[in-house]
């Protein structure tokens, strides 16, 4: 390595004596910088140059000018040698702790230190280059999926390394293909009925991808999503895969028309390091993230929700294509700690296909065959060594992450489930039609590790206890009234804590939000455009605890979030005391009371309200809620199965569910002293349960579709929760026959024709 080079220099030109002492943990990752050499720097002194250091009537005075500046910095500076044009290629470490090399980000600290001394001319970072990578593969061209997700960039950082395993559990893949038929470095096939399997021999070591022959031919569908994964980049052959050098680890589960959850659960478990009954383990080849393009429209049973979790605690990251019923999200994407995608086009749109829902993480490139054939992702096919395709679904978005997840461990292979999830959304771009969900960007979320320019966090805060009277408003649901206009109050954060308020505007008015931490903790501030959305339009993130925003109002109550920062490297938990000050200017007063429109002086049925009268309803600070307006069947918001909202009712609610075949739908009322009924309707308006004396309704046995769930005031208006349960009647979707028409593929010259082939568990 570089570095270790560079200090035998140092022994060279100095003497022994000059070498630093134990160098502590290794601050490299896979031994490569990222984006500076650790613990070196480039220094121009005002009055010498670096020559003068050995050589010359100078030396003696130059060497004690920079010994001078050492100790004014606090910093330990080894000299390595000069180099051109005057500068000085030297060692430095932190004065705290001279045995240790410190990170990037420390280095750059420390740079920046030496940089404010006015003996220093300037100073530079060591920067760490890369070769500029385009692959020569000849259908990159037509791989708009690489460059919408910024490809070509995050090779600049990374192409991945030799030593990791990416896990497919698919069809098996064509081990004769020229472009990804060598990549695999393990491999086993999971098909244990011999009448599905394809090649008619059931469970075997031999994981080639034989086809998957439902009645239309074979899609080859694992080869496909191999290729997106892995297929060997730089070649002058094919395509260019996300990861061009990680080892490929095959769990052949799907044969013809698909497979069934016991094989695709062994095959999942094997490959995360699980001991599975006449399969040799797995060992060395582990993988660190598996990708699982296939599914079903069932909830997540309780196997697959424990073969998750088991992925889960193996350390290996669990990715999964959404779905494509255009409808709510499939398992096992639907488990609790799978990375769920859904699909978007060459235009970041959602696709019509794809399923979506609350439990999607990231949305990537899919394909969309309505924008022409080369609208879909281009990637390697069968059975022949040269067959290439371009196919849709949200099977081809899947990979795409799986892949990028690969990439990031490759630059941190410590980053946790929880910190690739934040890190993908945290980086995304806008996607049209997906709500909340961002789009992946891949060159983004590779830059944002490693090489980081932020100094070490200030000590931890004194610990506090207690909170405000504005608690419990934890969540989005649980937004508080209480800070308006003119407001300057007194709250308190505490650890992991989010406090959410709502804030009345006046539409037009300019209005500017702050907080202002004590004790100096570190807290952020966020203000998203409620009622009806949950985008943020504007955020204050500094690494103080001084913030503000400006925005301008609406008419419609804005989302106020203030978040406590926590160090997850040092487990450092900002809290404490906080006051936050609201102020606006101009534009139209807010509504005096939030819960009631401003009166018509002009209307002799809207008389004014009386401000001495007492609030009515059991939540005083109860504004309308942000699913309104839902108060007739044919406006009804939508709910999720399986979901939970704090509501307000003043009028009728009705909200619509969508469930599948068989499914049971319980709607739940939580309403303290509000008295309301409950029932659930179908599309065509007739009621098929009513709620009891528990505020509680239940339809067993539904059909496929979308229900209404209208709640009904008989009293005083106030504050209550819905939960919706969604729960399926025991019958295996599994063993059902027969294949889908949606997703297709369009070959290339020379590949194969439009094959049209869905097994029940794959995503395409």
């Amino acid at each position: 390595m570089y570095k270790l080079l560079a200090l035998a220099s140092v022994v060279g030109l100095l003497g022994a004596g000059a070498a630093m002492a134990d160098k502590g943990v290794d601050p490299f990752r896979h031994g490569v910088p990222q984006a500076r050499v650790p613990g070196v720097a480039l220094l121009k002194l005002r009055d010498f140059r670096a020559q003068e250091l050995v050589a010359g009537r100078q030396r003696v005075a130059a060497a004690a000018a920079l010994k001078e500046l050492a100790q004014r910095s606090d910093v330990v500076i080894e000299l390595i040698r000069p180099t051109a044009l005057g500068w000085a290629f030297v060692e430095i470490r932190d004065g705290a702790a001279p045995e240790v090399i410190p990170d990037e980000a420390r280095t750059l600290a420390l740079i920046e230190r030496l940089a404010a001394d006015p003996a220093v001319a300037a100073a530079a970072q060591d920067t760490w280059m890369r070769a500029l990578r385009t692959p020569n593969d000849p259908g990159f061209d037509q791989m708009w999926h690489l460059t919408s997700i910024g490809a070509p960039a995050a090779w600049d950082r990374t192409t991945g390394i030799s030593t990791q395993r990416v896990g497919i559990v698919d069809t098996g893949l064509v081990r004769a293909h020229e472009d990804v038929g060598t990549r695999a470095v393990a491999g086993y096939d999971f098909v244990s009925s011999t009448s599905s399997s394809t090649d008619g021999n059931g469970r075997d070591a031999d994981y080639n991808d034989t086809g998957d022959d439902c009645g239309g031919g074979s899609s080859y569908h694992g080869t496909h999503v191999a290729g997106t994964i892995g297929a060997r980049a730089d070649n002058s052959t094919g395509i260019p895969g996300l990861n061009w050098n990680a080892g490929l680890v095959i769990g052949r589960a799907l044969g013809a028309c698909g497979g069934d959850i016991v094989d695709i659960g062994d095959a999942a478990m094997w490959m995360a390091g699980g001991n599975i009954s006449g399969v040799t383990a797995i060992g060395a080849n582990k993988v660190s993230v598996m990708n699982l393009s296939l599914g079903s429209d069932a909830g997540c049973s309780s196997y697959e929700q424990d073969m998750v979790d088991f992925v889960n605690q193996q350390g290996t990251i669990f990715v999964a294509a959404a779905g494509n019923s255009s409808g709510p999200v499939g398992s096992p994407a639907n488990c609790n700690g799978s990375i769920a995608v859904a699909a978007h086009g060459p235009q970041n749109s959602l696709t019509s296909y794809s399923s979506f829902g609350s439990e999607v993480a990231i949305v990537a490139p899919g394909g969309d065959f309505s924008s022409g054939e080369q609208g879909g992702v281009l990637s390697s096919i069968g059975p022949t060594s040269s067959g290439y395709a371009f196919n849709q679904g949200t099977s081809m978005a899947s990979p795409h992450v799986a892949g990028a997840v690969s990439l990031m461990q490759a630059l941190d292979a410590t980053l946790t489930r929880a910190e690739i999830v934040s890190l993908l959304q945290a980086n995304g771009e806008a996607c049209s039609g997906c709500g909340s969900k961002v789009a992946m960007k891949l060159d983004a979320t590779l830059a944002a590790i490693g090489g980081g320019t932020t100094p070490p966090p200030p000590p931890p805060p004194p610990p506090t206890t207690g909170d405000d009277d504005l608690e419990e408003n934890d969540a989005y649901d649980d937004a508080k009234g209480g800070v308006a206009c003119g407001d300057d109050l007194d709250l308190m954060a505490l650890p992991t804590d989010q406090d959410w308020f709502l804030v009345q505007t006046g539409a037009g008015a300019t209005i500017d939000i702050t907080i202002s931490a004590s004790n100096g903790a570190d807290l952020d501030l966020y203000v998203l455009d409620g009622p009806t959305s949950q985008d943020v339009i504007a955020a204050s993130e500094s690494a103080t605890g001084n913030e503000a925003v400006q925005v301008t109002g609406t008419g419609s109550p804005l989302h106020v979030l203030v978040v406590p920062y926590v160090d997850t490297q040092s487990g450092t938990e900002h809290t404490g005391p906080y006051a936050i000050t609201v102020t606006c200017v101009g534009g139209e007063p807010p509504p005096a009371d939030p819960t009631d429109p401003p009166s018509d002086p002009t209307d002799p049925t809207d008389p004014p309200s009386d401000p001495s009268d007492p609030p009515v309803g059991p939540d005083p600070d109860a504004i309308e809620d942000q699913l309104e307006d839902n108060d007739t069947a044919a406006d009804a918001a939508e709910m999720y199965c399986d979901e939970e909202r704090a509501l307000t009712l003043k009028d009728d609610d009705y909200f619509t569910v969508t469930v599948r075949d068989h499914d049971d739908l319980v709607a739940l009322i939580d309403a303290d002293e509000l008295e309301l009924t409950v029932e659930i309707m179908d599309m065509n308006g007739e009621v098929i349960a009513e709620g009891d004396s528990e505020n509680l309704a239940s339809a067993s046995d539904l059909a496929a579709g979308s229900y209404v769930v209208g709640v009904h005031p008989t009293s005083e208006f106030g504050s209550y929760r819905l939960q919706t349960r969604c729960k399926a009647l025991e019958f295996n979707p599994l063993v059902e026959a027969g294949c889908s028409s949606s997703g297709g593929v369009a070959p290339m010259a020379g590949a194969l024709g439009l094959l049209a082939l869905l097994a029940r568990r794959r995503r395409r």
